[in-house]
């Protein structure tokens, strides 16, 4: 076996690499600043800026994705537009269903992650009010002719 260790236990950090001359500067490239090689000054190794004050190295931070909040909504949507169809037979149930299912999958379109969702949603919570109008008036066409 080798004595040389599998690893090199130098740093922490894995050593930076020199990066090809095709790139473009920092600035145009969506990287994480922390990955960004540090001024060099020649009288330190090469090492990763770990602090969080950018602007002493040059550097600028970048944006950080927010969390997709209206995600839930589009998943209330359509769940709820999906159990408006089968409870047509219990018609203010139906309507009721229909109408949230509608209301959470149009607020559900802002989410990014669940956008697909949403549409399903609208779409079954369309279906179902329809059915249940259409559940409604033969009931009600029954009702007057027997």
């Amino acid at each position: 076996m080798s004595s040389q260790p599998p690893y090199e236990y130098e740093s922490d950090y894995p050593r930076q690499r020199t990066p090809p001359q095709h790139r473009r500067p920092y600035s145009t490239q969506l990287e994480h600043p922390a990955r960004q090689k540090q001024p060099n000054n020649h009288s330190q190794p090469e090492t990763y800026h770990q602090s969080g004050d950018y602007r002493s190295a040059g550097m600028t931070p970048t944006s950080v994705a927010l969390p997709d909040r209206n995600g839930g909504l589009a998943i209330a949507g359509l769940f709820l537009g999906a159990i408006s169809t089968p409870f047509i037979l219990v018609t203010a149930l139906s309507y009721t269903f229909a109408i949230l299912g509608f209301m959470f999958s149009l607020l559900g379109l802002r989410s990014v992650q669940r956008y697909t969702l949403a549409v399903w949603g609208l779409r079954f919570s369309v279906i179902g009010f329809i059915a249940s109008l259409a559940a409604s008036g033969y009931g009600l066409y029954l009702a007057l002719h027997h």
